[in-house]
């Protein structure tokens, strides 16, 4: 599982406020998201896996102000936050 947040992390975006990326967030946020779900399950944390969560935290947080789905953001900001704080 760290290799695979390892090998995401090389691969997603750095700039989440740059919309060129969001395609890319779109198509990797759900494999950062299961990645998360499988480490949780497992209670496997990883400093890559933060990283990653972080990452994908500021990009839902940039894309969902700038789109109005607030609603989606604060949902996964708070399943993330449970991840963070176990």
């Amino acid at each position: 599982m760290e290799s695979l947040a390892g090998l995401l992390r090389t691969v997603v975006p750095d700039d989440a406020q740059n919309t060129a990326t969001w395609s890319t967030w779109s198509k990797l946020a759900p494999h950062v998201e299961a990645i998360g779900a499988a480490a949780l399950a497992l209670d496997r944390a990883s400093v890559d896996l933060g990283r990653l969560i972080d990452r994908l935290a500021t990009f839902l947080e940039i894309y969902c102000q700038l789109t109005g789905t607030a609603s989606d953001y604060t949902r996964r900001a708070e399943e993330a936050l449970a991840y963070l704080k176990r």
